[in-house]
């Protein structure tokens, strides 16, 4: 079965592109914006310029079947892909129209001749909403500003429902969001005085005090008018479920979990995060977290494992990212840190994702704090890198432009890193340094546009009490071949790391 609701004629609806699900239903996609080119700025900053952005496209409709789906875009092309490329989905082209069949549910990226303009698809399960509701979002236009949650709230957000507005809960427990619909987070604007994370910013004047525990001074911090508050925010909760919303268009994270336990992130999807510091899913010192079946598509740093001051007296453990389509404009794909203030990260395990644009690092992790990172596997990581790859570079003055290489291809992602060799702590405020041991990297793929080498993998340890040691790294690939040799797999180490290749 499949049913597809239109958005509100205000969505910014792309009727110039031409989208049929099993030949009868006409989609609509809806426009976004999504960063252009890899062009970042040393924070403080406000928002970035519009040239540095572009026109993206998604929509979403509701199946339990496969689903034949045929596009004709607005613009000439000559070539067509479908990502994750691990699905294995081939488009056909015939008369300018682009046709192929999905799976089911899932998130997919249509790429007419390179990445630029992509058209996002996300495929749905059905959801109803709870018999005991208490918010429940028609489609429809919604300004809801900053929403408080109590316990025991349920929200849902109906097929073609646009909020715009953020949900915050604050030592609350048993709240669930679940639902199709987008909640977008444009109301916000970014000035060179607004904060991403209360702690950045309080830790620098109280760093004796816990904020998992000082309620009272948490709630007057995240508050502040000077706060942003992004899409969704849990701070010191308990047993939080959010399942199927669309976050759009945030000027910061779009989701924060902090010193929270029980915490559930199914099929969420994230787009149109184009603007500095636009995180994905951000989970600080929290246990038994699972983020699962999700799509996330930013600027920055896409899912992120973070120990930060004021939540450090908690510990990251028991942390599960399973079934992740994961694209970053800039910053990492899949990473620990760069905060890692608490005594322990462990039990983390990040499993069946692809990675399917990267900057930066596929997989990353960066002990800029104390912490004892152990006990973590990566397993079953698709990576793809594409001849159209963009340099990252740093815009020092406004008026500077991106400027393009003259060749692509110029600069590739690296596809592990983990280091802990830092001149202090540059981002928490942890004075002590921290280890990293047992972490083991198994049935990693790389899947190479022709003419793109291995990626560069690095590991740095940054002294005898502090290494980087008990790597393993099993079954590593290159389109399709295992990678045997050390050498082939373009690995640096320090004289303060160890690993090894199986």
């Amino acid at each position: 079965m499949i049913s597809y609701t239109h958005l509100p004629e205000s969505e910014y609806t792309a009727k110039d592109i031409e989208i049929y699900a099993n030949g009868k239903h006409r989609i609509y996609a809806c426009t976004t914006r999504v960063s252009a080119v890899p062009y970042n700025k040393i924070w403080p900053g406000s928002q970035r310029q519009d040239d540095q952005t572009e026109e993206a496209y998604f929509f979403s409709i509701t199946s339990d079947t496969a689903v034949d789906i045929s596009v004709k875009p607005n613009t000439a092309f000559t070539t067509a892909i479908i990502r994750p490329l691990s699905k294995n989905i081939q488009p056909v082209i015939r008369n300018g129209v682009i046709h192929f069949t999905l799976p089911g549910e899932g998130q997919y990226v249509l790429e007419a001749d390179d990445f630029h303009n992509a058209i996002h698809i996300f495929v749905n399960k059905p959801h109803t909403p709870p018999a005991d509701a208490t918010y429940i979002f028609k489609n429809g236009v919604h300004h809801i500003g900053v929403m408080r949650l109590e316990s025991n709230d349920k929200v849902y957000i109906e097929d073609g429902a646009v909020i715009y507005g953020g949900f915050t809960a604050i030592g609350k427990e048993n709240i669930s969001i679940c639902g199709n619909g987008i909640i977008d987070g444009s109301y916000e604007s970014r000035r060179s005085d607004t904060r991403t994370n209360p702690n950045m910013h309080y830790a620098k004047n109280y760093r004796d005090m816990d904020v998992t525990r000082d309620m009272s001074i948490l709630e007057n911090t995240l508050y502040d008018e000077k706060m942003l508050n992004g899409c969704l925010r849990f701070y010191n909760c308990k047993n939080i479920t959010v399942s199927g919303p669309v976050l759009r268009d945030t000027c910061t994270y779009g989701m924060i979990a902090a010193a929270c336990t029980n915490v559930t992130v199914d099929n969420i999807k994230l787009i149109g995060m184009w603007k500095y510091n636009c995180d994905g899913i951000d989970i600080f010192n929290s246990k038994n977290v699972t983020i699962k079946n999700c799509f996330v598509r930013t600027f920055d740093d896409s899912i992120v494992l973070k120990g930060i001051k004021g939540w450090d007296s908690r510990n990251m453990e028991n942390i599960l990212v399973d079934n992740c389509v994961v694209w970053c404009d800039w910053g990492r794909n899949l990473e620990f840190g760069a905060e890692t203030n608490a005594d322990i990260y462990c039990n983390i395990t990040i499993t069946n994702c692809d990675c399917i644009h990267g900057t930066h690092v596929m997989m990353d992790m960066q002990n800029t704090g104390r912490a004892l990172i152990t006990g973590i596997l990566f397993d079953n990581i698709r990576c793809e890198y594409n001849k159209n790859q963009l340099k990252a570079s740093y815009q020092h003055d406004l008026n500077e432009k991106y400027q393009f290489g003259s060749t692509p291809n110029i600069q590739q992602p690296q596809l592990m890193f983990i280091s802990n060799s830092y001149d202090g702590d540059p981002f928490g405020g942890d004075s002590e340094k921290g280890k990293v041991h047992d972490v083991t990297f198994s049935n990693i793929y790389v899947i190479a546009d022709d003419g793109v080498q291995m990626p560069q993998s690095i590991f740095t340890g940054n002294d005898e009490q502090h290494k980087v040691d008990g790597i393993v790294i099993k079954n590593l690939y290159f389109n399709g071949k295992k990678i045997a040799d050390i050498n082939d797999a373009n690995i640096a180490v320090n004289q303060f790391s160890q690993i090894s290749l199986e």
